[in-house]
């Protein structure tokens, strides 16, 4: 049906999904549909975590660029 509402042909979408699924399963080593789910979860806290170090970096960074004469540019990161 979404596939009908997309313009695309009967089962496109859902293969698509399926395929995907399938070819993470493979990136991640899951023996099992549990297995798969755990380590997907953990890969996810493993991106949020990147990205909350990230963040937190920035907010520590100055707000002052300096160029080739002294300070160029004051900006708030907050």
């Amino acid at each position: 049906m979404i596939d009908h509402f997309a313009g695309g042909e009967h089962g496109h979408f859902i293969g698509n999904h399926l395929l995907g699924l399938s070819k993470q399963a493979k990136i991640f080593g899951a023996a099992s549909p549990a297995d798969h789910l755990e380590k997907a979860e953990q890969a996810a806290d493993r991106q949020a975590a990147y990205v909350a170090g990230l963040e937190q970096a920035i907010e520590s960074m100055s707000d002052t660029f300096y160029g080739p004469i002294g300070p160029t540019v004051r900006i708030s990161l907050k």
